[in-house]
C-alpha cells in the first residue's frame, strides 16, 4: 500500500495509508494523547468531509466531558 502524511503541530494531523485489498486506513490526531483510526473502503472515503466533521463533533464532546471533570465537586452542588 501506499502512505499519504499531513503532519503539523496543530490537532489536524492526518495519515492515510491505502491498504491492497481496497481499504484504507485514516488515522486522525484529536490532541497530543489521542487519536482515531477508522477503516473504510477507498471509494467511500470521497465524502472525507463527513468524517472530519464526526471527528469534530467527537473532539469537541470529549472537551466538554473533561472541562466537567475539572472542575470542583462542590461546583456540582446545588444549595437550598
Amino acid at each position: 500500500g501506499t502512505t499519504n502524511y499531513t503532519g503539523s503541530s496543530d490537532s489536524k494531523s492526518s495519515c492515510i495509508i491505502h491498504l491492497n485489498n481496497g481499504n484504507l486506513l485514516y488515522l486522525r490526531e484529536v490532541d497530543c494523547c489521542l487519536a482515531l483510526v477508522c477503516i473504510l473502503r477507498e471509494e467511500n472515503f470521497d465524502r472525507q468531509h463527513l468524517l472530519d466533521y464526526n471527528i469534530k463533533v467527537f473532539k469537541d464532546a470529549l472537551q466538554q466531558i473533561f472541562s466537567v471533570s475539572d472542575r470542583p465537586a462542590s461546583s456540582f452542588v446545588s444549595t437550598p
